[in-house]
This record gives C-alpha cells, structure tokens and sequence, in this order.
C-alpha cells in the first residue's frame, strides 16, 4: 500500500483504537494491542502523530500495574511499547517508562525492565 494511503486509514482506524484503550474487556485490550503494534509498524505512518496523539492515552490506560499482573496482556504491551520505541525513539519511551522502576509491584517493574531491555 503506498505510505499516503497507510498514513490515511492508520488515522481513521486509530480513532477506533484510542477509544478502545478505556474497555475493560481483557480480551479487547489484547487485539486492541495487536492492531496498535501492526498500524505503528507500517510505513508511511509518521512517527510525531504516533508521539502526540497514540502515546499519552496509550501510556494512560495499558501502562497500569494490572496490566503487569495478567500474563496474556504482559507480552503483548511489551512488544507494543517496543514497537512504538522503534517508531519515536526508545529515548522517548525509556523516558515515559523509567518512573515505573520504582514502583511497589514487582511484576511492574519486571515489566518496566523488560520493555527498556
């Protein structure tokens, strides 16, 4: 697909996303996840729209000690984060993440540690 039209649809589909960062359904959050990592890899989509309107909400509802703490959700953020990493820069995530480190929950923090790694 040309990187215009990926940019194009990567927007429409993203609306959809972010309001479906908030669900409470597990399992949406999973795919939610998964579709995030597939529309930030593709090219054409710009890394300062993924920065300013993907990451703030995306760090809000995922980046959360429940999250560390369901196994199925665990990996999937952590190679969502990373993947996101690769598009903005891993200074700018390591930057969101680091305050994480000293969080109480240990499963957090081995999550934080997993995802500067």
């Amino acid at each position: 697909m040309d990187s215009n039209y990926a940019n194009y649809y990567t927007k429409e589909v993203m609306g959809v996303l972010i309001r479906e960062f908030s669900t409470a359904d597990e399992e949406m959050k999973k795919i939610v996840l998964k579709v995030v990592k597939q529309c930030v890899a593709t090219d054409g989509v710009e890394a300062e729209y993924v920065k300013k309107e993907v990451l703030p909400e995306f760090n809000r509802h995922f980046w959360v000690r429940r999250m560390a703490l369901e196994r199925r959700n665990y990996q999937q953020l952590v190679e969502t984060t990373v993947e996101i990493a690769n598009k903005v820069g891993g200074a700018t995530i390591v930057g969101k993440v680091v305050d994480e480190l000293k969080d109480e929950s240990e499963p957090f923090r081995k999550m934080t540690m997993e995802t500067v790694e």
